[in-house]
Order: C-alpha cells, then structure tokens, then sequence
C-alpha cells in the first residue's frame, strides 16, 4: 500500500513527512543533545497530528513554522540557536496568519530572535529568554506578539522593534542591556503592562514614532542612557497607573522628549524623575509627579491639571504655552492670559513685572536669532542641553542602522531579505 506525503516547510527546506504515529511518549519530545533534528523530528510530530511538541537540549539552524496551532515548549528549558549567516535571518521566523506558542525556550545567535511577518499572525512568549541577536524579537504588518513572564537583553540594535500597523504587548516583562529597549513605528501599537521593567539600555528605553502609540501601565524604567521614552513623528504615549519613569539617583540625562507633533500624558499615579521636554509637541501632566522641570519649547504645549506636582517648574520658549489648573507648580514665559501656575507667595505686581521682562527678554532673544541663525543641537552655537537633544533625537533613527531610517522603510518586504 502506498503511503501519501505530506509537508510543511521548514528551515527554508521542503520536507516529506510520513503520516506516522510518533514513537515514544503521549506528549513528543524532541531532545537535540540526544540526536533529536527539529529539521526532521518536528514535521513529523506536526503530520501525526500533535500540537504541543517538547523540547530539549541546544537545537541548532533556523526554524521557519507555517503551521498554527502549536506550542513548543522547553522540557524543562530548551535552546533554539539561530545562525546569522547574511540576509536577516531568524532563529524562529513565523509566516502566514498563524497561532503560536512559544514557551521556556531560550532564543539566541540569529539577526532576529523572532521575526513574525504576517498579519492574522499572534505569536505568544511565555517564560522565554531572547537574547545575543541583533534584534531580539520584530512583529510587523499587523501581527500580534505578545510576552509573559519572558525576558528580552543584550542585543546589538533592538530589543524589540513593532512595525507596520502590528501590535506587542509585554505583561510581567523585562527588557534591558539592549542598545536600544523598543522601537514602535509607522502606526504599531505598544503595551507595556503590568510591573514589567524597561533599564539598562544604551541609548534609549522605548522610542514610538511616526503615528504609533504606547500604553505604558505599572511599569518600571531605569539607567536608559540619554532618554527613558522618545515619541516623535506624530506619535502618542500614555504613561499610567503606578507607572515610574527613573530614581532621584538614575543617571538617565533625560526622562522624556516629545517631537514633532507628538504628544505624550503622564497620569493616574505615574511618577517621572528628570526633565520633561517637548520640542514642537504636547505634553499632558495630571495626577501625577515630575521631579524635574517641564520645557516646552517651539509651539509646544503643556497641560498641568487635577493635583499634578512639577517640582521643577514649566519654562516656556518660542511661542509655547501652559494650561494649569489645580497643579503644585510655578510657570516662566508661559502667556499669563492661559496659566494658572503660580509658586506660593508671588505677589500678582511682582508676577506681572516679571513676565514683561521675560518676554522683552524673549524678544530680544528672537531678534539675535533672527540675524544669526544656527541649526539646532548645534553645540558651537551655545544652545542649552535640551536645545541639543531636539537636534540629536529628531534623527535618532539613524542610530539605529539597517533598521530604521530617517522616515524611511524596515527592511523592505520578506522577500528583498539581503538586497540592502
């Protein structure tokens, strides 16, 4: 009798399986260190019908999974190492709109940890340790990849780059020592929740741009190099709920910098240690604390309202504005005519002589600037520090190399791979 064939694609190789049964326990196991092959073992378990297939030992090439509907689980922990051979490949690289489970697995030594490419995709993490890829994990055209309990570190670009409309979602999670913690671009949606923990990466902890958004809730950021959160290009972020951004000791330069006509709230409990900067952007300050001062510079806007505490004060610039309302905070150079902040015991004749010598001051600031313009973050221009990071955020994109460029395209599509 002739045995039909069936198959699914794997490792980039088309592999006949038989429709066996699998010979051994109930549950499959696939033990590498003992001579197991992902590369022949897994579609057979997949083509007699399992779904949850363990795994043991360090399974070595890239693994490309088609199939939905599986789990593939560490027995107790297991290894998928990935080769980085050129061309951006993936330790785990899922395809089509699948369902995936991925547990107590360690994922390392590819470009990308996990790559899924597809929307209809969700990809779970549950307990996992991605890590020494260039990229830990990327969802991109409207894929979901979801975190629990699952750790994200040391990768020489990204821990997580989300793109192209997808959406990830981290709960109980950490992400550190990567050059940069997460990147949210072109319409992806971010949720950081439930006492994850964003610290120790190079330059910054989680960047959001070109109209993609961030839900950040009861999380925790710390020792991010120059910025906790950057939101630029038309992007929003909502930082909540016992969320704290920095320490009175964390040597981050900067907690927060929104760009561009971005906008970024801080409320309901949040706490933020370090200055706050928008550089043509909003920034919404309510129920919650900045121990550090609010800049809002070049048309921005701020809103300080319901009991919110600025320990260090609003500065406005160039045609920038304050809206207060209830708020523990003392205001500079933000129009009298919108601003209710005021420090405690400043007479209102004292606060009115004030302001005219700010904006004579302003004026004749602008004047100067008119007759000798300079670029901005110009260092040689003697430009304050905040002046100097609109500069070299407005292009962090650029030190993020074969990933993002400036407005430009991730990668291109699966299939133009190599060809940059």
């Amino acid at each position: 009798m002739k045995r039909k064939l069936s198959a699914l694609c794997l490792s980039g190789l088309l592999l006949a399986v038989w429709p066996t049964t699998w010979a051994g326990a109930p549950q499959p196991l696939i033990d590498c260190d003992a001579g197991g092959d992902l590369a022949v073992d897994l579609p057979r378990a997949v083509a007699a019908g399992y779904t949850t297939i363990y795994l043991r030992g360090t399974c070595i090439g890239n693994l490309e999974i088609d199939t939905s509907g599986l789990q593939l689980r560490g027995e107790p922990r297991a290894t998928i190492q990935g080769v980085d051979s050129g061309g951006f490949p993936a330790a785990i690289r899922v395809v089509g709109p699948i369902e995936l489970v991925l547990r107590d697995l360690e994922i390392r030594d590819g470009y990308f940890g996990v790559r899924v490419e597809n929307s209809g995709a969700f990809v779970q993490l549950i307990y996992c340790d991605v890590h020494a890829n260039s990229v830990g994990l990327m969802a991109e055209r409207g894929s979901v990849l979801t975190l629990f309990g699952s750790e994200v570190h040391d990768h020489e670009e990204l821990g997580i780059l989300a793109t192209s409309g997808s959406e990830v979602r981290l709960n109980q999670s950490l992400v550190h020592d990567n050059r940069t913690g997460i990147v949210a671009y072109d319409r992806a949606i971010l949720a950081i929740l439930n006492q994850s923990e964003i610290r120790d990466n190079v330059q910054v902890g989680v960047e959001v741009r070109q109209l993609a958004t961030a839900q950040i809730v009861d999380t925790l950021f710390s020792n991010n190099g120059d910025l906790h959160v950057f939101a630029t290009d038309r992007s929003q972020v909502n930082i909540r709920f016992d969320s704290t951004l920095g320490a009175a000791d964390d040597p981050t330069s900067s907690a927060v910098f929104v760009a561009d006509t971005s906008e970024v709230s801080i409320g309901s409990g949040a706490t933020v240690w370090g200055s706050v900067t928008a550089w043509s952007g909003r920034v919404r300050i309510f129920l919650a604390t900045l121990h550090g001062r609010l800049t809002l510079e070049r048309f921005s806007d701020g809103i300080v309202q319901s009991n919110a505490v600025v320990d260090g004060g609003i500065v406005c610039t160039t045609g920038s504005d304050a809206l207060c309302a209830g708020a523990a905070a003392s205001a500079t150079d933000c129009p009298s005519s919108r601003n209710d902040c005021e420090a405690p015991g400043v007479s209102e004749p004292h606060r009115q002589n004030q302001h005219q010598n700010r904006q004579q001051e302003q004026l004749d600031q602008q004047r100067h600037d008119e007759a000798h313009p300079a670029r901005v973050g110009d260092p040689a221009q003697g430009q304050s520090a905040h002046h100097q990071r609109a500069g070299r955020y407005h292009h962090v994109g650029e030190a993020v190399p074969e990933l993002i460029g400036q407005h430009g395209d991730l990668l291109g599509h699966a299939g133009e791979r190599g060809q940059r």
